[in-house]
């Protein structure tokens, strides 16, 4: 075998970790549940989180699937999500033997769009009125309510 061919086979079987910012309409448009499902078909480990400014995502595999999960952020997105960027980094291994949605995290002064075209997905309902979550998700929308009326 070519040494170079050999190389760029071995390239892909190393493990490598990546931390993803999105950017966008992406908040109670099924992005999470997307990225879980892409996460767990590409065999793929670490989590997703939605924060005040947009999704993050630690992601952990082999540079391959790593690579076709990056792709498919765009190109497979949920119907209603508008990604406006995609900031991808080196980021130190995760040692999770799983991918997860982890909880919402508040962002103090960040916020992100939400489309106000369409009703709120059953997964975001559920989070919105859970008693331990419930409150970041009510303190974000109130802020930038505010935000936009002041503007106004």
């Amino acid at each position: 075998m070519h040494p170079a061919k050999a190389f760029a086979g071995l390239r892909t079987m190393i493990i490598m970790a990546k931390h993803i910012s999105v950017k966008g309409v992406v908040q109670g448009v099924g992005f999470r549940p997307f990225v879980y499902g892409l996460a767990t078909r590409l065999n793929l480990h670490g989590w997703v989180c939605t924060t005040s400014s947009g999704v993050e995502i630690l992601v952990e595999g082999q540079n391959c699937d790593l690579e076709k999960f990056i792709r498919s952020l765009s190109l497979e997105k949920p119907l209603l999500a508008r990604i406006s960027s995609i900031q991808v980094d080196e980021a130190p291994s995760d040692p999770s033997s799983s991918f997860e949605i982890r909880e919402s995290q508040d962002e103090d002064g960040a916020y992100q769009p939400i489309s106000a075209d369409i009703a709120i997905c059953p997964d975001c309902e559920r989070e919105l009125f859970n008693p331990k979550t419930g409150a970041t998700y009510i303190r974000s929308l109130t802020a930038r309510i505010a935000d936009l009326v002041s503007r106004s």
